[in-house]
């Protein structure tokens, strides 16, 4: 697995690993939200970013800012470990996903992996889409963002 950039996102992820399935999916929901918001040019405290992912405002001393650049990056890397363990079914997910099929078709690249029909997929990081180029993080379930 790719190492986080902060200790404190890997952190609380190790943290939400243990909250229920269906808090998990809510806060994956959250941070993809969130990732979307996030500008590679700001820094934004960690008590923004738990807040946005959790709904909790830690108390106690303030943790610091956290560059947007490497941060959206790690939240990215956050919603990979939490849907890696979410037992969801594609067909269960409510929203268009894209699978590995599509994405080749509909971006002309390469078809790397046979999957079977949509229904009986798992949806794990791997179904969703997520490339890195240098300087921009683009990922999306169904929304692209440069």
């Amino acid at each position: 697995m790719a190492r986080f950039h902060h200790s404190e996102i890997a952190d609380l992820g190790r943290q939400l690993v243990f909250s229920p399935a269906a808090v998990r999916l809510e806060q994956v929901n959250r941070a993809e939200r969130l990732a979307c918001l996030v500008e590679p040019g700001r820094t934004y405290p960690y008590e923004f970013v738990c807040y946005q992912i959790t709904g909790y405002r830690p108390r106690g001393k303030a943790i610091g800012n956290l560059p947007g650049k490497t941060l959206r990056e790690d939240i990215v890397r956050l919603v990979e470990q939490l849907s890696a363990t979410l037992e969801i079914r594609v067909s269960e997910v409510g929203e268009p996903v894209l699978l590995i099929a599509g994405s080749a078709k509909r971006f002309n690249g390469p078809r790397k992996a046979r999957l079977p029909a949509p229904s009986t997929t798992p949806m794990s990081s791997s179904v969703w889409i997520m490339a890195t180029w240098p300087e921009t993080t683009m990922w999306s379930r169904n929304t692209w963002k440069a």
